[in-house]
């Protein structure tokens, strides 16, 4: 049995039509300010995602700070989510985590996406783009060589999943974060610039069901004097010099709870740092959590794990083996309740208020990163692409007069350069880059914030497609949904064909379908009033094109004593790219957009003939190399189509 696609998806959102909308921006809509910079948007392209989700390409040319018109072909990636009135949407913020769980990694963006996703059941990324900067290396270098003795970690500080992993910027603030509400406010963003403040490390204990049973202060990071009445301190690891974790040893009559291998443990940023200290950068940073394995009274700690001690009577009552604790900075009252946040190089709108943003860094043409939100209740994420000419990247007055187009009135810069990214779900559901990389690759980085959509939990499966038939497997994981049905959808003659299927066993067999034409599939369920309610859980495949066939091949002896071979060769959907013929041994390449052709080899050849076809075969985006089976033949005599059909069949037969 042939074999083209066979793809088990757990809960994969794809479009309810990922289509394209109107050029809106066709008259060439400028936008000015502050007396000179501007930006003309000439070409508007919308397409909807899913559930409102949008994905907008805008062409343009900017406008310098002497009225100068720039190069043409600016390119921009707009995503814009509804945040406020869909409670399906939210705003997320990732980074991957190191095996060992002693901090982050750098990867793509695409990776970073699918690892949110892959720790995230039931959720799915539709859009985002790259955050915040990062520290690339080991060093004391903190400016743009962007070294720390903590690498890598973002410029400023960062929230996911409610866990403030980085309250404290590496230059000692907590400056510079915006944080994502996700709620039904009209603004959709918090943030902080120079006013932000530390309340201080807390403790959290949790019970089994990961609900909070206290919350008390520590004292301080790594306390080694013993502690006075009613004190708290969490002790851990931090980097030396040479990058090795100093070992940290106390013993006291307090008891020490210890998470040996937490979920997370990293120090990032300590007192100890001497050469920060000229620099007034040496304050600490932490964040871990973990269940505790061992109670003890003397400690000597070297690895990525923690510990706990207290005289605190009520934080003693909670701790204990087994207990899950969390040991983070907290931000002042202004951040209370944001579970995502992510840091910015520059604001460039605050409240409806274009900030001035010339410096050395806006300045250049340099694809930027951005975010912002609208009054509202939508969220925006813009990235802006410079790669092959026209394309030149974007300045930053360039970008203020592009989000006032939008309505932006609170924006901010991520970053600029190669680590700009940006990432959709295509018309087929899968998420992929909507923009070419810079460098001809896709830098790796730290960070990502991305437009994620709750989804139902059924899994959709396509297998066994060929020119004509497909399976499609449809199961409702939890049991939670009564009727459900399949649409499935193609293009025929430049009309939309729907075909709708009430599913009654788990396997539903398409057949009589049209070849080398793309389908596509969405689940649905079967209301009372016997409507259909359509769901974001839709897979496309496309069915194959027709097998080339060799209809006869002759070998015929000519009066010079050389040999003529003759091939009827019949490919009508073009699938052979390449084709060789050998003749004992000896190669020769066949035109296959021929339907009749001759090769003459030379005298001399007698007896059997050895022949086999060699032939390079496109399908759906896949080549491959296939051998037809060898023939020996005498001269004069014919191979037809029965004799070799078998073969064939072994063209197209992916496992």
């Amino acid at each position: 049995m042939r074999k083209a696609i066979k793809t088990l998806l757990f809960v994969i959102v794809v479009l309810m039509g990922f289509f394209m909308a109107s050029i809106s921006k066709a008259s060439e809509t400028t936008y000015v300010y502050n007396g000179t910079y501007g930006y003309t948007t000439e070409s508007e392209e919308e397409f909807e995602i899913v559930n409102g989700v949008k994905h907008i390409i805008n062409r343009g040319t900017g406008i310098s700070d002497s009225g100068k018109t720039l190069k043409p072909g600016r390119l921009n990636h707009i995503f814009v989510a509804d945040i406020k009135n869909n409670d399906s949407l939210k705003v997320v913020t990732w980074a991957v985590k190191r095996e060992d769980n002693s901090g982050f990694t750098r990867c793509a963006l695409l990776d970073i996406a699918k690892d949110y996703e892959e720790k995230h059941p039931g959720w799915v990324i539709l859009a985002g783009v790259n955050a915040d900067q990062f520290y690339t290396g080991f060093g004391t270098g903190l400016g743009s060589n962007g070294t720390d003795y903590y690498a890598p970690q973002p410029y400023y500080p960062y929230i996911s999943d409610g866990d403030n992993l980085f309250a404290i910027s590496p230059y000692a603030n907590c400056n510079n974060i915006a944080g994502f509400k996700n709620n039904g406010d009209d603004v959709q963003i918090v943030y902080g610039t120079s006013d932000r403040s530390i309340k201080g490390l807390y403790v959290y204990v949790y019970d089994d069901n990961k609900n909070v049973l206290g919350t008390f202060p520590a004292k301080n990071l790594n306390v080694l004097d013993q502690l006075g009445e009613n004190e708290t301190t969490v002790i851990a690891p931090y980097a030396s010099e040479t990058r090795s974790l100093v070992t940290l040893s106390k013993s006291s009559t307090n008891s020490f709870y210890v998470v040996e291998n937490p979920e997370l443990s990293y120090v990032s940023n300590s007192e100890a740092w001497t050469w920060k200290a000229d620099s007034g950068y040496n304050v600490n940073a932490f964040f871990g959590k973990g269940n505790i394995s061992k109670i003890e009274n003397s400690i000597s700690l070297n690895t990525n794990s923690f510990a706990i001690e207290t005289t605190n009577l009520e934080l003693k009552a909670l701790l204990k083996v087994g207990a899950y604790v969390r040991c983070q900075y907290e931000f002042d009252d202004g951040f209370a309740g944001i579970e995502e946040a992510t840091g910015f190089h520059t604001c460039h709108i605050l409240n409806g208020e274009v900030q001035e943003v010339a410096n050395g860094y806006n300045t250049p043409n340099y694809p930027r990163s951005m975010f912002g939100c609208d009054d509202n209740g939508k969220v925006y994420f813009i990235a802006t692409e410079k790669s092959t000419e026209p394309k030149d990247g974007m300045r930053g007055q360039e970008m203020n007069a592009l989000m006032l187009q939008y309505g932006i009135t609170n924006a901010f810069q991520c970053d600029g350069g190669g680590s700009v990214q940006s990432i959709c779900r295509n018309e087929d559901g899968v998420l992929d880059y909507s923009q070419s990389p810079y460098e001809g690759g896709y830098r790796p980085v730290l960070t990502g914030h991305f437009i994620a959509m709750k989804v139902e939990s059924i899994s959709l499966d396509i297998s066994d497609v060929d020119n004509n038939n497909a399976k499609v497997k449809v199961v409702d994981e939890n049991k939670e949904y009564g009727q459900l049905a399949i649409k499935v959808r193609h293009d025929e003659n430049g009309e939309e064909k729907l075909q709708i299927i009430d599913i009654n066993t788990d396997t539903i067999e398409l057949n009589n379908l049209i070849k080398n034409t793309k389908y596509s599939v969405q689940v649905c369920i079967k209301q009372a009033d016997g409507t259909y309610k359509e769901l974001y859980i839709k897979r496309a495949f496309t069915t194959l094109k027709d097998f080339p066939l060799i209809n006869s091949v002759s070998i015929k002896l000519q009066e010079d004593k050389s040999y003529k071979i003759e091939i009827d060769l019949l490919d009508v959907d073009e699938v052979v790219q390449k084709a060789s013929i050998y003749v004992n041994g000896k190669k020769k390449s066949i035109n296959v957009r021929d339907s009749k052709i001759t090769l003459d080899f030379e005298k001399g050849t007698e007896g059997i003939f050895n022949i086999y076809f060699e032939f390079d075969c496109t399908f759906n985006g896949e080549t491959r190399t296939v051998k037809i089976e060898e023939y020996n033949l005498n001269a004069t005599c014919d191979i037809y189509l029965e004799h070799i059909k078998s073969s064939i069949e072994s063209f197209f037969d992916f496992e």
